[in-house]
């Protein structure tokens, strides 16, 4: 209202083309200042262009460890993020487990299934599958009165921030890189004992490997 006040009060002096000249101009600063705002926008690092979802907790990973950590979160009313390549972990390339208590026996495939259903039913659950996590980095706060934070980078290009994080991302098998040693993956090699012990009773076997492990496994 004041810079229609001042224009009117303009109009009184000018009139005819200087009236006009001054209308023009004026739209042109406006156009001006608009463009302006438009290219800080477009300048700005994609980040902070765009709004990014806070979490207040990150889980990597698909395994049984991972989706008990978030079933537990789910039930305390946490804003949750879980990013994993799959759900089931190692004990998705297993025929048969029978170690998993309540269930008798049940096939890696539908234990993973069971596991991925269960943490689907919390709608507080965000999930990103398939997704690797490629990069974890801590961001300092410049406030004091604000914690630290976490951002997760994956090679699916996602940018992901969260207070806190939980790293449930599993095991692999290790692997002597020898001849023979996937074809009979499941045929008479085995890479738990506790798993598959039973099915050698009474066989000789051989335990590659030394330390702990190696004596449990033979014991």
């Amino acid at each position: 209202l004041s810079e229609l006040s001042k224009l009117s009060e303009l109009s009184l002096c000018l009139c005819g083309s200087e009236l006009l000249n001054l209308l023009n101009s004026l739209n042109l600063l406006n156009r001006l200042d608009t463009c302006t705002t438009s290219l800080s926008s477009a300048a700005r690092p994609l980040g902070e262009a765009r709004h990014i979802t806070m979490y207040d907790l990150i889980i990597i990973g698909g395994g049984p460890a991972a989706v008990a950590a978030g079933v537990y979160a789910a039930r305390k009313k946490l804003k949750i993020l879980l990013i994993t390549k799959d759900f089931g972990g190692q004990s998705l390339v297993s025929a048969g487990v029978e170690n998993w208590i309540g269930t008798k026996s049940v096939s890696g495939y539908d234990l993973a299934q069971m596991l991925e259903g269960h943490l689907r039913a919390y709608e507080s659950v965000e999930i990103k599958m398939p997704e690797k996590v490629t990069a974890v980095r801590e961001i300092p706060s410049s406030d004091p009165r604000h914690p630290a934070y976490f951002e997760v980078g994956t090679d699916g290009g996602g940018n992901y921030q969260s207070k806190t994080i939980i790293l449930a991302s599993g095991a692999r098998r290790k692997r002597l890189g020898i001849p023979g040693e996937d074809k009979f993956d499941g045929k008479g090699v085995a890479f738990c004992a506790t798993c598959d012990a039973p099915i050698f009773s009474g066989k000789k076997v051989a335990v590659v490997g030394g330390g702990n492990a190696g004596l449990e496994s033979v014991v």
